[in-house]
Parts: structure tokens; C-alpha cells; sequence
């Protein structure tokens, strides 16, 4: 067994994260002790090193519950649940506790301090409200997006700010069902998932303390991008700047040296960020029942202008990510959430039951129309292409064929860009295990929900897709357990509204060109590794092993390779304007509407007693993958 080697940190702390100040109800647990209480665990049951894959679900599960429950919003309150409501209520559209956390462009303001920032507040005025988005001087008004034509002005902005419009810059995403008669005045693509990052106090509080990393340093959200690498420019010296270059002396230094010469950036335990995706609803997924609705604000062009303006409207809940470092975790637990009408075949059907079990996805013989073709060499770098001409529109999937499936249009030119690529099935099924705590999850609430007296609530139709506890080398995948902690599913975590296309579904090593590729070769002469290395473990300060992790937490390795602990938000500093969907053909004409596909019945739980069910997953070889070098 490989040793991980893990900071303690101080049991006050530990118990920081619970957030403590929330009156606890009474808990109700069902089933494997998923619970449906307002506290945010504080870390899994007996610690993220070799977790238990049934303890690390249950994790994510609780916290889910937790964030999702009903929020204070009064001016002073983030971060809190509201006790006097319950979880689950179907009626409820209004904020919940994730939704309070600051948005990024809350904590990275495009100019200026941070809204109500004050160096004598305990929480440095995180908890002020109602939220202010203020972008780049580029943006006019100081910052501050107007409304758009149409759209009354708000006194208090929407909590939810859709300020990104696609996967991490590499793709547009869309959902097939969604509609197709909006005003395009309105939502100029209202097939496309737009999403947004945010961070919790521990979080924010790192970030604007100028007491964070060195006693009256340079808080780090006002640290430039990039840092300078001449000593002589003022901002050579920030206090960010020293960290990163203290940071990445040892992750780009192939193991020499192997501990970090000073401050670094580290964020505390109970440092949770999440990353939600939302779009337009149909009328009839609308009154379903089955989605999460509240209040969004989005960004359009202004007509004739590269200037933006928002609306705000009532849009659907489809993916949430959550991150968390716990004390047993300084990498970070990564978990993701699905709504589970998200992967529909053409004809409107669920490719997936309520719990992830595979049932048909029309009879598609790969996991995408067209099939793709990857290959990867230390030589020649990574390559993808479509079985057909990546350059001929017709070979791709047609609009006219769609129908209610999702699908994407790639951005990078190394990509096969020409036309749409449809998902029909996502590439690494949801595991036995993972299905069963999603069904024990669901009965807990159902169970609740009935306490409260509802027949019903949207939280029954999301489910958990996997969970990674800590991050293990690619070489150490046990492809024949699916049930294991080591396991493919695990090791390639993603969204399939979050994390569509194909690298980032297949994430390892790093991305090139908007590929993904494990060469060229990094840390080769720390353990004789000869793949890029992109997730790595520390002793306080000592680095004490490397892995080309993948999936979520090997992508966010990235970020801290770059010495941003795992956020991309951190590194990329403050937020000078807000997305507006600027989708090039062919992804400027939409296929046709998917309104009158009818929402699909829930599927009756094919195992009460808990049992693993049988494997009946799809042949797991949708995409040629050729490897060399």
C-alpha cells in the first residue's frame, strides 16, 4: 500500500468546519446513515486516506443535504442555514446555504475591494448582502452590469450569478429537451448550460486577510495576473507572487528541491468551492417537480456592442460540483452531483434509472455520435479526431437528429470543432456501490420529506456520481472492481453536464491544446515517474509523493501545480467581465424544439434490499483510444 502522509491540524479547527452556529434540529438517518440535518460534515468517517467508498458517498451525501438546505439571507448571514425550514420542500424556490457562499467576482472583484470588506470584521465582511458583481473597468458604470432592454432594474441581484458559458473554456454545452422558442432578445441559446464558481467564508477569508500567508503581507486577492518575473517590478514582491514561486520551485522541479523554501499557498480545512450548472427549463420539466428552481442572473451582449447586460429568471439546477479540504484531506474531496433526467436518448427516454443504473440509450453503438478518436504521444503530443472528416459538418451529429440528447460544440481548433458531438451514454458508468448509497440516499429523504408532510421533493431526482476522497497514480486503476476506491469510474470522475467532452471525461496529466495528454514527462526523477504528475501530497512543507491523478481533483492539479492549492479561481485573479454566449456555426442555429417530449415516469427501485444490482453497463469501449510512445 502506497503511504500518504497527512497534516493534523488542531481539533479547533477540526470542529470550525461544522459550522458550528446552526441550531441543530433532530437528525433523521435512513438507511446507511445518510442524514438529512443542516450540518456540513467535517470530514469522512474514518478519514479520506483508503476511505471506505460507501463512507466517502455517504460524505457526499450528507454535505449535499447540508448545502442545499433553505438559507438566511438577512444582511450579516452567509453560510447559514435556516432551521425554522425544512429540507426538500417542493414549494421552495428560494435561496439555499451553497448559494450564499461568495460568488467569485464576490471575492475577485474585477476593481476595487470586495463588497462591505472591512480589515476590522472578524469575517472581513463576507456575510454582507445583498451580493454586488463588480466587474473590469472595461465593463463601464465601475464595474456594474446594467440590465438589459426588457429586464427591470433589481435592487438585489439574483444569488446565483451565471457568469460562465462553457467547460473551462474548452466546449459550449447544450441540452437537447431544453427549449427553443425563447425570445432570442431573452436567452439568445437557450439550449446552452451556463455555470458559476463559488467559495464559503473559510474560503473568502483566506483570500482577503492580509495576515493569510505573513503578517502584513499583501492580502491575495489583489495579487496581479501574472506575477512578474522581473525582480525589479513592484509586484515582483507580493506576498502571492513569493508563494507561487516558493511553491512551483518544487512542483516544477522534477523532486529538487523537495520542500517548499517559504510561504505557500494552503488553504485551511472546511475550505469548500462549488461550481453550479444551470439552464432554461421546459414548461413541462418546469411543473414536473424533478428540478431545483430558483432565481438566476445570466449576461447577454447588448445588440450591435460587445458590452453585456443581465437578465434575471427562473432557471433549473442540472450539476453541482463540490470540493472540500477536510483535516484527513489537504487535496481536497471532490464530489458531483447530476440531475438525473440529464442524459436522455433522441426520442426523450432516460439512458439511466434515478440511481445511475444504465438502461438503454436507444441502441447507440458508441458514447458519442460521431465516435471519436484519441491518441497520445510524448513525440507528437495528443491528437482527436471523429471516425469521418473533422472538417466536414455532415459527418457530425445533425440537428435534425439531436433530438432530446445532449450535446456539445468543441472551441479549441485541436479539437474536431466542424459540428455538434452528441452524448448518448456517459463513458465511465456510475459504479454498483455508488447507486446504492444513492438509493439509500433518496429513501432517507423520502422518508423526511414524509415526516414534513410532502408527497414529493426535486432533491429526489439528483443523484451522486462518484466521489474522490484522495487523489492514487493512474497505474494504480484496479480495472476489474468497479466497487473499489481505485477503481476507473473513480479515478475519471466528471459531470456529464460539468465535464462533457472528451478531455475532460478522460482527464489525466494535463491539458494541451484542449487535450488532454499524460506526456510530456514530469517530476522523472522524483519515484522514476515518467508521466506528467499533477497531483502532489505534502508533509507540512516536504513533498512526500506525486500522481497523475484524473478526473475532478487530477484537472484541479492543474491549478495547483501552479501553486493555487487546487483553484482555478485563485489563480486566475480577478474577474474583469462576465460570459455572454459568443457560440460561433454551427452552433448558431439550434435543432429543433424538445417541448413536446414528455417528461420522463420515475423508475421504481429495482433493488429494496440494498443488494449490489448486476453489472449491466454498456461495453465500456465506446471511444477508439490509441496510445503510443
Amino acid at each position: 500500500m502506497k503511504l500518504k502522509v497527512f497534516r493534523v491540524l488542531p481539533a479547533a479547527l477540526f470542529f470550525a468546519c461544522l459550522f458550528a452556529t446552526v441550531p441543530m434540529p433532530l437528525v433523521f438517518a435512513a438507511g446507511w446513515h445518510v442524514e438529512v440535518t443542516p450540518v456540513v460534515p467535517g470530514d469522512i468517517r474514518g478519514g479520506a486516506v483508503d476511505a471506505d467508498v460507501d463512507d466517502a458517498a455517504r460524505f457526499a451525501w450528507d454535505q449535499f443535504i447540508a448545502l442545499n438546505w433553505p438559507a438566511l439571507t438577512i444582511d450579516g448571514e452567509r453560510d447559514v442555514a435556516d432551521t425554522t425550514l425544512p429540507f426538500g420542500d417542493p414549494d421552495y424556490t428560494g435561496p439555499l446555504v451553497w448559494h450564499t457562499f461568495r460568488h467569485k467576482v464576490e471575492i475577485l472583484p474585477g476593481n476595487g475591494d470586495p463588497a462591505g470588506y472591512d480589515t476590522n470584521d472578524v469575517d472581513f465582511g463576507y456575510s454582507t448582502l445583498p451580493p454586488v458583481y463588480t466587474y473590469g473597468e472595461d465593463v463601464g458604470n465601475d464595474g456594474i452590469v446594467p440590465a438589459c432592454s426588457g429586464q427591470d432594474p433589481v435592487a438585489s441581484p439574483a444569488l446565483i450569478n451565471l457568469d460562465e458559458t462553457t467547460q473551462i473554456g474548452l466546449n459550449f454545452m447544450f441540452a437537447g429537451v431544453a427549449p427553443t422558442n425563447i425570445d432570442p432578445d431573452v436567452n439568445s441559446f437557450p439550449q446552452a448550460v451556463r455555470f458559476l464558481a463559488q467559495g464559503n467564508k473559510t474560503y473568502y477569508k483566506y483570500l482577503v486577510d492580509p495576515d493569510a500567508l505573513e503578517t502584513d503581507g499583501d492580502p491575495l486577492y489583489t495579487h496581479p495576473s501574472p506575477c512578474p518575473s522581473d525582480s525589479s517590478d513592484p509586484d515582483y514582491d507580493h506576498t502571492y507572487c513569493e508563494a507561487k514561486r516558493n511553491f512551483t520551485a518544487v512542483s516544477g522541479g522534477n523532486g529538487t528541491p523537495s520542500v517548499i523554501p517559504g510561504i505557500f499557498v494552503d488553504f485551511p480545512a472546511g475550505t469548500i468551492l462549488v461550481k453550479g450548472a444551470f439552464r432554461e427549463l421546459t414548461d413541462a420539466e418546469a411543473a414536473s417537480g424533478r428540478f431545483y428552481k430558483t432565481t438566476v442572473r445570466y449576461y447577454e451582449d447588448i445588440s450591435g456592442t460587445t458590452d453585456h447586460c443581465y437578465w434575471e429568471r427562473e432557471w433549473g439546477l442540472i450539476g453541482l460540483h463540490i470540493i472540500h479540504k477536510t483535516p484527513t484531506s489537504p487535496n481536497f474531496v471532490f464530489s458531483t452531483f447530476e440531475q438525473v433526467d440529464n442524459l436522455l436518448t433522441a426520442d426523450g427516454d432516460r439512458v439511466e434509472a434515478a440511481d445511475g443504473q444504465f438502461l438503454d440509450d436507444g441502441g447507440e453503438a458508441n458514447s458519442t455520435a460521431p465516435t471519436l478518436v484519441f491518441t497520445d504521444s510524448e513525440a507528437d503530443g495528443p491528437a482527436l479526431t471523429i471516425v469521418g472528416d473533422p472538417d466536414n459538418e455532415a459527418d457530425y451529429c445533425q440537428p435534425e437528429t439531436i433530438g432530446d440528447r445532449l450535446f456539445y460544440l468543441e472551441v479549441k481548433e485541436a479539437a474536431p470543432n466542424a459540428g455538434y458531438i452528441c452524448q448518448n451514454h456517459r463513458d465511465h458508468s456510475i459504479p454498483p456501490h455508488v447507486r446504492r448509497v444513492n438509493r439509500a440516499a433518496h429513501r432517507a429523504i423520502q422518508d423526511y420529506i414524509g415526516e414534513q408532510g410532502f408527497n414529493d421533493s426535486p432533491f429526489l431526482y439528483y443523484r451522486l456520481v462518484h466521489v474522490q476522497p484522495e487523489p492514487f497514480d493512474e497505474s494504480e486503476i484496479d480495472y476489474n472492481r468497479k466497487n473499489g476506491n481505485r477503481s476507473l469510474a473513480a479515478f475519471y470522475l466528471a459531470n456529464i453536464m460539468v465535464e462533457t467532452d472528451y478531455a475532460l471525461q478522460h482527464f489525466s496529466g494535463r491539458l494541451d491544446q484542449g487535450l488532454k495528454t499524460d506526456y510530456p514527462a514530469n517530476f522523472d526523477l522524483f519515484n522514476n515517474r515518467q508521466t506528467y504528475q499533477n497531483s502532489l501530497t505534502f508533509d507540512g512543507h516536504t513533498l512526500v509523493d506525486t500522481d497523475n491523478m484524473g478526473g475532478c481533483m487530477g484537472c484541479h492539479g492543474v491549478a495547483q501545480l501552479g501553486g493555487n492549492d487546487f483553484s482555478f479561481v485563485l489563480g486566475g485573479g480577478r474577474v474583469g467581465e462576465p460570459e455572454a454566449p459568443e457560440i460561433t456555426p454551427p452552433g448558431t442555429s439550434n435543432p429543433p424544439p424538445g417541448d413536446t417530449q414528455p417528461v420522463p415516469d420515475p423508475v421504481v427501485d429495482p433493488d429494496p434490499d440494498l443488494d449490489p444490482d448486476p453489472v449491466t453497463d454498456p461495453a465500456p469501449e465506446p471511444i477508439i483510444k490509441v496510445f503510443r510512445g
